[in-house]
């Protein structure tokens, strides 16, 4: 009885050990939130245009055709709360800031509950 609790146990802890570190090993991936907060802690003081919102920002705002330096934090589904907390966020750092974009659409004005049925697509 003791020999078969001690495998249990062993295998146990096993498991446990194995998905620790593939959730370790998946937080360390590459996403594109990771990559904008990591740009943006090296390069906030240099940016001058900012485009910050939904998915009519991230997809219809190409920062490489605007003439001043800029960049485009915008989110698929982003809602105007977590657009303000990320001005916030880097307000601070953001020295040479001349233009802010702020796209808004009707979905995002309104709220996530306008969704209805894409409620999903909220990361």
């Amino acid at each position: 009885m003791k020999r078969f609790f001690f495998k249990g146990v062993l295998i146990a802890t096993l498991v446990f050990l194995g998905l620790a570190l593939g959730e370790f090993s998946l937080r360390k991936l590459p996403n594109d939130y990771s990559y904008k907060a990591d740009w943006m802690r090296r390069n906030a003081n240099t940016v001058q245009t900012l485009i910050i919102g939904a998915s009519d920002g991230l997809y219809g705002i190409n920062p490489l055709f605007l003439d001043e330096k800029a960049f485009n934090l915008s989110f698929v589904s982003q809602s105007l709360d977590y657009s303000h907390f990320l001005f916030e966020k880097y307000l601070d750092c953001l020295d040479s800031l001349n233009v802010l974009i702020l796209t808004i659409s009707y979905p995002m004005a309104v709220g996530r509950e306008a969704l209805g049925s894409e409620s999903y697509r909220c990361k």
